[in-house]
């Protein structure tokens, strides 16, 4: 038998039948493979059903060289399995192959992988593409996302609650209740809705973009979001052990391709019960994990991480929600400013800042327009939250489609994905993205000493930890006034607009600060301003 080859992180899948079919596989049955590495550390790796008799284990190894590998379980057609497999470079350019999974910078205020590579996190939000896309049409987005720069996906594993239409399939077997809800057995996971996610993530990965992928929204889990004032779908209702036995069955069957896992979506956490609920799957995820697991929480919008969910040993970052409101720019730096000054020092990001195109639940729900979100997304990266942004567009988030009803009246009509794909609001995330990473944007912290005049409607300043650099973004043109470190400064304009520089004209006012006088255009603008090192 010839030895099977593969390249580094590439995926491994076994394939298992059980000896007879259990009356409840996915509760009654369980196994693992253990894998030993080169240098002989093993590293066990939980196996999943994925229907009927079928189980299957998937791993990808880090290390090169020859491996091995022994299943263990109490049936007897999955137990006592045994192989091995050679490990070889990859040579190709997908990130998580060449680069690694992500983790956390050495600085705790960003991301990196795993060999080091410094990785500034832009993401959109695709929530409810695993429910609700059609075949093929997942390729389609990233056909066009990936070339643009954005590097993660953000997506949740369940149908979303206010996602446009009836979902296409469902997650688990189902029932309709004496209401006419649907009702979910998250004991009876359904096959053919984990394969379409499968074939998500892959793809995914395979475009260059990393799944940031939602364990459990919030209105599977008990007592969440109660004071919202209106009742939605809650079609399950996870206990501590079923969400502990689902994010298992999560890891086995994702955690081989090197996703970031948001272990909660739009979670208040103002009640025990979700407490109890998520840290069981967060502990199921790190624990059926081979490798390190990047995770944190996808807050409700305006709220810091709380102090309870802070203290948890598996939070790896914080993701605030600055929310759909005329606000959204003032709440992301607000609540930035909160996550950064809790211990031990982690990332932060603004993982949901306002859709465009969505009717804001503020301001006589005036539509969020490209420069309106562009000004908030700006704001949140030089706001606090420097260790990336996520976009969003009303209409790819809830993937609606034109004829498709969508019924949640309070945040307007969607645009058609297809059509919003392609909005130049997309590309203005990109810019932002591509300026950042000519900075070493890890080391930004928020400043005050930064002056506006006039002041704009929105601006965010950061400066290096040296004061050698000082980064400022403005939504309407205006002097700024800066502290003069010596007269070897030189500055450059960036529209975020269109792209365009142009060089800062900067003039000491004879009290030991500089001013920059304003851009050459009308609209808004970012700038970086740098003192020559032997000049300081």
């Amino acid at each position: 038998m010839s030895l099977n080859r593969l390249h580094t992180r590439q995926l491994l899948e076994l394939s298992f039948e059980t000896v007879a079919a259990a009356e409840k596989p996915y509760v009654e049955t369980s196994m693992e493979v253990s894998f030993a590495s080169p240098d002989g550390d093993a590293l066990r790796v939980p196996g999943f059903r994925d229907g009927g008799r079928l189980w299957k284990v998937r791993f990808a190894p880090e290390r090169e060289g020859r491996w091995s590998w022994r299943s263990v379980s109490d049936d007897p057609g999955l137990n006592g399995r045994e192989g091995e497999f050679e490990v070889t470079p990859y040579e190709g350019d997908v990130p998580f192959y060449r680069r690694g999974r992500l983790t956390v910078h050495p600085s705790g205020r960003g991301f990196a992988h795993t060999d080091g590579t410094p990785f500034f996190w832009l993401g959109d939000t695709a929530w409810a593409v695993p429910a609700h896309a059609e075949p093929g049409e997942w390729e389609e987005y990233l056909a066009v996302r990936a070339p643009q720069g954005f590097n993660i996906a953000q997506i949740t594993t369940l149908p979303q609650w206010d996602a446009s239409g009836a979902p296409l399939r469902h997650p688990f077997a189902r029932r309709t209740d004496e209401r006419g809800e649907t009702v979910y057995d998250v004991d009876r996971p359904d096959p053919d809705y984990f394969r379409f996610l499968d074939d998500v993530v892959s793809r995914t990965v395979e475009a260059g973009l990393v799944p940031a992928i939602v364990a459990i929204w919030f209105n599977y889990v008990p007592r969440t979001n109660l004071n919202w004032g209106f009742e939605m779908p809650r079609p399950a209702a996870f206990s501590p052990e079923q969400a502990r036995r689902y994010a298992t069955f999560l890891a086995a069957r994702y955690a081989a391709f090197g996703p970031v896992w948001l272990v909660s979506g739009d979670t208040d956490f103002a009640k025990p019960e979700p407490h109890l609920v998520y840290d069981a799957a967060a502990r199921a995820i790190e624990a059926a994990s081979p490798y390190p697991a990047v995770k944190t929480v996808h807050m409700v919008g305006g709220m810091a991480t709380p102090e309870e969910i802070n203290a948890k040993p598996w939070l790896d970052f914080h993701m605030v929600q600055s929310g759909h409101s005329f606000k959204s720019a003032a709440t992301a730096k607000r609540l930035a400013l909160k996550d950064r000054a809790l211990r031990p020092i982690r990332p932060v990001l603004n993982g949901e800042p306002c859709y465009e195109s969505i009717a804001k639940n503020d301001e006589g729900r005036k539509i969020a327009d490209r420069e309106f979100v562009r000004s908030a997304e700006w704001a949140s990266v030089l706001g606090g939250g420097n260790a990336g942004i996520t976009y969003g567009l009303h209409g790819i988030w809830p993937w609606h489609r034109p004829g498709t009803v969508y019924g949640t009246p309070m945040y307007g009509d969607p645009i058609p994905w297809r059509e919003g794909l392609r909005l130049e609001s997309g590309n203005d995330a990109a810019r932002l993205k591509a300026w950042m990473e000519r900075l070493e944007w890890w080391e930004l912290e928020p400043t005050t000493d930064v002056g506006f005049e006039p002041e704009p409607a929105v601006s965010a300043a950061s400066a290096a930890a040296d004061g050698r650099l000082v980064a400022a973004y403005v939504s309407e043109p205006c002097a700024l006034s800066v502290e003069a470190r010596s007269e070897a400064a030189q500055g450059i304009w960036f529209d975020p607009g269109d792209g365009r520089t142009s060089p800062a004209e900067l003039r000491a006012d004879g009290t030991g600060r500089l001013t920059v006088l304003p851009p050459p255009w009308n609209g808004d603008a970012a700038i970086v301003i740098e003192w020559k090192e032997d000049a300081v």
